[in-house]
């Protein structure tokens, strides 16, 4: 978490966060109340000035230093704090490990990308290494409600049916080149 002040009249803010990865909340407050504003991919220039309502990181130096827009321009001092997660780290070395993830969650990236090399190379072990990741990942979210393990799971099925969809018609497309060419 980062806090600072604003300026009335001053659009742009540079902050020195070296770990700064993306924005997960951030909030404004005037003393008395506190506003949660909307994080934005980008904003633009506008001369309109009152308390802030959207924030974005708009240039990254590749130094550590983060400049972050807000809009509207303040019109007075807001303390402005931001919840923000870590980039995840760039691996230099063989030692290196799955920092900022957890090395007991290796197992997920493990299964996980087995199973999208099996669905790349079209091997039948595909469909049960994925129905294994996700369910070791749902396993792992146990602080997710029925609800919201329920959506994932829809949506899910529904991407895999898609997929399988996507598969028959490209093989009936291939069977009925052959009616041709034979």
């Amino acid at each position: 978490m980062t806090t600072f002040s604003t300026t009335a009249g001053t659009q742009s803010y540079p902050k020195s966060l070296p770990t700064f990865g993306w924005i997960e909340k951030a909030t404004v407050s005037d003393g008395t109340k506190v506003y949660e504003l909307q994080v934005a991919l980008n904003l633009g220039t506008d001369l309109t000035q009152n308390r802030p309502i959207s924030i974005s990181p708009v240039l990254d130096d590749n130094s550590g230093n983060i400049t972050f827009y807000l809009l509207p321009i303040p019109d007075k001092a807001y303390t402005i704090n931001i919840t923000y997660q870590n980039a995840a780290p760039t691996f230099a070395n063989l030692s290196d490990t799955w920092a900022p993830i957890p090395d007991y969650y290796y197992y997920l990236i493990e299964t996980g990308f087995l199973a999208k090399t099996y669905e790349y190379n079209n091997d039948e072990r595909f469909a049960p290494t994925m129905q294994m990741f996700v369910r070791q990942v749902l396993a792992a979210n146990a602080g997710l409600a029925d609800t919201q393990k329920n959506l994932y799971m829809d949506e899910f099925i529904n991407s895999a049916r898609e997929q399988q969809a996507e598969l028959g018609n490209s093989q009936a497309g291939r069977a009925g080149r052959g009616l041709f060419n034979g």
